[in-house]
């Protein structure tokens, strides 16, 4: 039952929200029965009263004396069941019905007061008679003891309100039903997401779960889908790099082990070539666990950049690479757009890349080779091609360069191709500063790398 907690509490939401829209209808119509309707009854009354009025004023016309006329007086007020208190024109009360008609009167079965209730609607009116004001009439409805509303004013209310209710009761059971289905609706792929997501957490990280609509929930469950693909694209490149990583250690620990068994063996000779080669096996594995630290330090995000200028960290990086491969007799030119770019990020860490990629393009050059690199600008980006005259990298190869401890073919071997993380440790490197690293496959020269880098400044604000 507690899976259907949030189903229950929609439910609960949607039928309280229907109430509270009934009850604030039912107000509205009673406070317009009460304002609007009451009004119209008051107008209603005034003419009533007035009538009332104009027959006072034509006994007193017939009878010219308010003494004479407190018969007919007496007689008006039971046939029309209205109070009559009449006012000479001195303000003296002459005549008052609740006098003359002494106890209770009967009307449709029912006994009348003689006096009006407290809050019935009283009316003053001026008995004018040939423009001259004879006295004053004050009248007041008997009918009920609600004010101006008449028994049947109050039973056109109730059956309003009676309307009401029942429609509020169904509006409740129709709001409770169509709750039950949008619940249903919104709990299905929730349940589902969350039946994945348990799976996940056990370990299965292929999940998938279905997509309906286009909505927000399709949308989360797109976005969950893509995750889980992420995290099964990352378990697999976990495993992966764990097995290269043993891989890679595992052939200079062979070769060490045996030159050593062998040694104390006496199977092989203990002299200077064998300790070089056990040294060089040493040196390889110190290499690996260097690339692998900086691998490490490359995927973890900047949390702090600077602005600097990518031509003094490029012109450091040529200034550290006259060493490599020496007796090939490589030239090395650059070409700069302008004589400052400037990006945001960790100078050290572009250093690294440009010496990687500076490395590599060495190894890879034959003999009196020439290695390029471009410096230039876009509106956005600045652009980094390294370019050398090596055997380059066939189109199908070109995205798996980047990954770890990869190499091209047998002429990249160990010997010449280091430990295949150079490149992975540049990737990471340039995404961390939100740019882009990819080699141009339209360059058949050798092989271009291009860098790609967001530009701190825009281009009319750099020189040269």
């Amino acid at each position: 039952m507690a899976r259907f907690n949030l189903r229950w509490k929609l439910v609960l939401y949607f039928i309280g929200l229907t109430a509270a829209t009934i009850f604030l209808v039912a107000w509205s119509i009673n406070y317009a029965l009460d304002r609007q309707f009451s009004q119209y009854l008051v107008a209603l009354e005034e003419q009533r009263s007035a009538v009332v009025a104009e027959a006072v004023k034509d006994v007193f016309r017939e009878t010219r004396s308010w003494q004479l006329a407190t018969p007919e007086l007496a007689r008006l007020s039971s046939m029309t069941n209205r109070w009559i208190q009449v006012m000479d024109a001195r303000g003296q009360v002459i005549f008052d019905s609740a006098v003359e008609r002494r106890g209770m009167t009967m009307m449709h079965g029912r006994r009348l007061p003689i006096q009006p209730p407290s809050d019935a609607y009283i009316v003053s009116l001026p008995l004018v008679i040939d423009d001259q004001v004879v006295g004053q009439a004050r009248l007041g409805s008997l009918i009920t003891e609600q004010g101006v509303f008449s028994q049947e004013d109050l039973h056109f209310r109730a059956t309003i309100n009676r309307s009401i209710y029942w429609a509020g009761a169904a509006a409740v059971v129709l709001a409770a039903l169509l709750s039950l289905l949008l619940s249903q609706r919104f709990m299905g792929p929730l349940q589902s997401l969350t039946r994945a997501a348990r799976r996940m957490a056990r370990g299965e990280l292929d999940q998938k779960v279905p997509l309906r609509g286009h909505d927000e929930l399709a949308y989360l469950a797109g976005a969950f889908n893509d995750m889980a693909n992420s995290l099964t694209q990352l378990e697999h490149l976990r495993r992966k790099a764990a097995a290269d990583i043993s891989h890679e250690l595992r052939t200079p620990l062979t070769t060490i082990r045996g030159y050593i068994e062998g040694m104390r063996d006496g199977v092989v000779a203990v002299n200077d070539s064998n300790w070089h080669a056990i040294e060089n096996d040493v040196d390889r594995l110190a290499r690996l666990v260097t690339d692998l630290q900086d691998l490490a330090q490359a995927e973890a995000p900047l949390w702090h950049k600077e602005r600097f200028s990518l031509n003094a960290v490029v012109q450091a990086a040529l200034d550290q690479v006259g060493y490599l491969e020496s007796e090939k007799e490589l030239r090395w030119t650059i070409q700069e757009e302008h004589d400052r770019i400037e990006i945001l990020g960790q100078p050290g860490k572009l250093a690294q890349v440009c010496n990687n990629l500076f490395q590599n393009a060495a190894k890879y050059s034959p003999n009196h080779g020439e290695i390029r690199v471009t410096l230039s600008t876009s509106q956005t980006h600045a652009e980094l091609w390294v370019e050398d005259d090596g055997p380059g990298v066939p189109n199908e190869q070109i995205p798996l360069v980047f990954e770890r401890f990869y190499r091209v073919d047998s002429s990249r071997t160990r010997s010449t191709g280091g430990s295949g993380i150079g490149l992975t440790i540049a990737k990471e490197i340039v995404h961390g500063h939100d740019g882009k690293i990819f080699i141009d496959s339209t360059y058949e020269l050798g092989a271009r790398f291009v860098v790609q880098l967001p530009l701190a400044a825009t281009t009319h604000e750099l020189t040269g």
